[in-house]
């Protein structure tokens, strides 16, 4: 690989762990679970996420849509985030991205909070992402050139590319 740019740290534009669970919320619970987070997380915004079910079957299928009131808790710099809807709880971090330890840390947190106020409740589902930078520099002709950096990557036909 030509010109490799190390980084001082993870490429990671955001990184986030979400709990979904089985049954929703009572409204109570939710304000007490919110006031409570607030402390960690002072800035509030309000927050719809449109929800998608597809449900299919031997006789046919159907489509549910649908839409999930929340809340997205951030601290003064906006770096930390905290996700909460009636059936989620995500924590998530955006650049620089402090590492697995920290990432765990608040949501162990905040699970714990969570907890506290509402108790054990079925999970459906326990999700990890990450989105990561790629940072690419252009060749002397103005080309990148996918395959240095990439495993998979978009190929042009053969016409096309003698355009350029």
């Amino acid at each position: 690989m030509k010109n490799v740019k190390l980084y001082n740290s993870p490429p990671i534009t955001e990184a986030i762990i979400e709990i979904t669970f089985d049954g929703e919320l009572k409204q109570k619970d939710f304000d007490k679970v919110t006031k409570k987070l607030k402390k960690n997380y002072p800035n509030l915004q309000y927050q719809n996420t449109a929800v998608i079910n597809l449900e299919a079957n031997s006789i046919g299928s159907n489509l549910i849509i649908g839409n999930q009131p929340g809340i997205k808790l951030s601290t003064n710099d906006e770096a930390d985030i905290l996700i909460l809807a009636q059936q989620k709880l995500a924590v998530a971090r955006l650049a620089p991205y402090q590492g697995w330890d920290c990432l765990f840390d608040k949501m162990s947190a905040s699970w714990k909070t969570w907890k506290t106020v509402v108790g054990i409740k079925p999970i459906n589902r326990i999700g990890v992402r990450y989105i990561n930078r790629i940072d690419i520099p252009i060749d002397d002709q103005g080309k990148i050139e996918n395959q240095d950096y990439l495993n998979i990557y978009p190929h042009l036909p053969k016409s096309i590319d003698k355009l350029y």
